[in-house]
């Protein structure tokens, strides 16, 4: 998505790259004035030896929903994008997320299918 974000802002595109915090950005994206960086906190599901079945599946549920939840967030308090760039996998929760929070302004949706070959 880095490679796509520079590609548009290289174009004469603002974008607003929305991703989860952990690995450092390149000056190359950091620096570039049309490129705003929106940082969620990744899932924290952390898996004890006592966590197995049902409790390991509702431990997931809900960090799942605590991510969705920052992505809408998110979503929500960025003006209006005129598309959406999605890369899938991983499609959950981001490409549900995405549509459910911008389909009544009217965004179109890209889906970038990356890494199925």
């Amino acid at each position: 998505m880095r490679y796509h974000a520079q590609a548009l802002a290289a174009n004469g595109v603002d974008v607003d790259l929305v991703g989860l915090e952990g690995t450092p950005l390149p000056r190359a994206i950091t620096d570039e004035p049309r490129i705003a960086v929106h940082r969620i906190t990744p899932p924290r599901l952390r898996i004890r030896a006592e966590q197995t079945g049902s409790s390991y599946a509702v431990a997931g549920l809900l960090d799942a929903a605590r991510v969705s939840f920052s992505l809408w967030r998110t979503l929500k308090r960025l003006r209006r994008p005129d598309l959406v760039l999605v890369q899938n996998p991983p499609a959950f929760p981001t490409l549900v997320v995405s549509w459910f929070s911008l389909r009544h302004r009217g965004v179109r949706f890209v889906i970038d299918w990356h890494n199925l070959g």
